[in-house]
């Protein structure tokens, strides 16, 4: 989720739209003046072009300026001059670290200063759907331009299709035609999420939930589990009220 300050204007559906392609080959191309080939991406890497290119300052460990937010406050971009800030939040989450990191960089490198001066980031699961970039207001659409962005530098999507299908060659996980990767609370089918995602989190240095989200928004998986509570809960009420 992210927090926004003194917006320069009145929006007004100015904020351009990009799709999912659109950002994914600026991810590529970014990635390819750090000569990206494979593994975790080296995001001071980007910082240390970006210092070049834009004087971006990027200040780790800056103590919270709201200590008792909740949910915390992880990061901070200003745009004028543009300076990141992440915050000592709690005890370290290296890839929760990477993905605030991430998402604050995309905020710089979509040129957000054009309509921000300032947009900070707490520690809400961040969101890829498409709606949001075609139905909500400007400050939506930057917030889903940014984590998509991020999603796609972090873990790249060639790269990621590779290693996921090779997880589950490796595996010898079925396709039963509910997806490549099919996740309810059956034991077995809970073991290969595990299995596959922990891979994915080791390989790009993210959490469990950013490798669900990104093999969801690349058609790789299907997730039951949030279907099958709701149609539990749904059952009960009618229970209840027949």
């Amino acid at each position: 989720a992210c927090r926004v300050a003194n917006r320069r204007n009145k929006l007004r559906n100015r904020v351009p739209f990009y799709d999912k392609d659109e950002l994914e080959n600026q991810a590529t191309d970014i990635l390819a003046t750090l000569n990206y080939s494979r593994g975790e991406v080296d995001l001071n890497l980007l910082c240390e072009r970006e210092a070049t290119h834009s004087g971006l300052s990027v200040q780790q460990d800056v103590p919270s300026p709201t200590p008792t937010a909740n949910p915390p406050v992880l990061g901070r971009i200003t745009f004028d001059p543009p300076i990141i800030q992440l915050y000592a939040v709690g005890s370290p989450h290296r890839a929760r670290d990477r993905f605030t990191l991430a998402h604050e960089l995309s905020h710089h490198l979509l040129n957000h200063g054009r309509f921000l001066v300032r947009e900070s980031c707490d520690d809400k699961e961040f969101s890829l759907q498409r709606s949001i970039a075609l139905e909500g207001a400007d400050v939506a659409r930057m917030e889903f331009q940014a984590n998509f962005l991020a999603a796609s530098l972090l873990m790249p999507r060639d790269n990621v299709t590779d290693d996921f299908r090779r997880s589950v060659r490796t595996l010898g996980i079925p396709n039963r035609g509910f997806g490549q990767l099919y996740v309810d609370n059956q034991p077995c089918n809970l073991q290969h999420f595990d299995s596959v995602t922990g891979r994915l989190m080791q390989i790009y240095g993210v959490s469990r939930s950013a490798a669900k989200i990104r093999l969801e928004s690349l058609g790789l998986l299907k997730d039951a589990r949030d279907l099958l509570g709701y149609q539990s809960v749904q059952s009960i009420l009618a229970g209840l009220l027949g």
